[in-house]
């Protein structure tokens, strides 16, 4: 009688070990399939950056595209100095690295525009300086500013800087230069036709006192 208890003891305890495991890996399972699943996804994830690589093409056109510049920054700024720049960049650029304008600068008479060019010089007059005195912006060979050994460069010139051409007031300058903004830099002197408000006759008595320069 007690070894025939013993023995139903036994699968009894071997049905509940079963019962108890069965029951284990019904509420276990989904936590295991979830890491699974995760350790998958951060496998797909690390072999998909892997896979990614820069263009060596891409990269060296970007590298050609940023040529550094040097400019020197005078007159009216906070921190007047040479500064470092790359091909692209604006005189509002060089401005910004110099500390800003004082609160003595005549921005009104600087082509914030501008492209910045190599050896270029940007000067800020104060307020009541003589601007016949000084070049807002100059640079020995191709100047930016709108002035090239007496004449006006109109891919750089300000509003300003125009007027001195003849026959071209404040309404005019403005209209070339917001063709520049708009459709980039002129590509001859005959493109000025296409100014609202210059014509043929005005660019007759213009065509002398100007240039089309980088």
């Amino acid at each position: 009688m007690k070894e025939t208890f013993e023995v139903h003891k036994n699968k009894f305890l071997i049905g509940i070990g079963i019962l108890i495991g069965c029951c284990l890996f019904y509420f276990l399972q989904p936590l295991f399939l979830s890491n699974e699943d995760d350790w998958i996804e951060i496998q797909d994830e690390v072999e998909d950056y892997e896979g990614e690589h820069v263009d060596p093409i891409t990269e060296e056109k970007s590298e050609e595209n940023n040529i550094l510049v040097i400019v020197d920054v005078k007159g009216e700024v906070n921190i007047p100095g040479v500064y470092q720049l790359t091909t692209g960049e604006r005189v509002m650029d060089a401005i910004m690295k110099a500390g800003g304008f004082t609160e003595e600068a005549n921005s009104h008479h600087v082509n914030l525009a501008a492209l910045v060019t190599d050896e270029m010089v940007i000067y800020v007059p104060k307020h009541g300086e003589e601007m016949m005195d000084v070049a807002v912006t100059t640079q020995p060979i191709n100047s930016s500013s709108g002035e090239s050994e007496g004449k006006i460069n109109i891919n750089s010139a300000s509003e300003e800087e125009l007027t001195k051409l003849t026959g071209i007031g404040p309404s005019k300058a403005k209209a070339i230069v917001r063709y520049r903004e708009e459709h980039g830099f002129f590509k001859s002197v005959d493109e000025l036709v296409n100014v609202s408000g210059i014509g043929d006759k005005s660019l007759a008595s213009i065509r002398d006192e100007i240039i089309v320069g980088n």
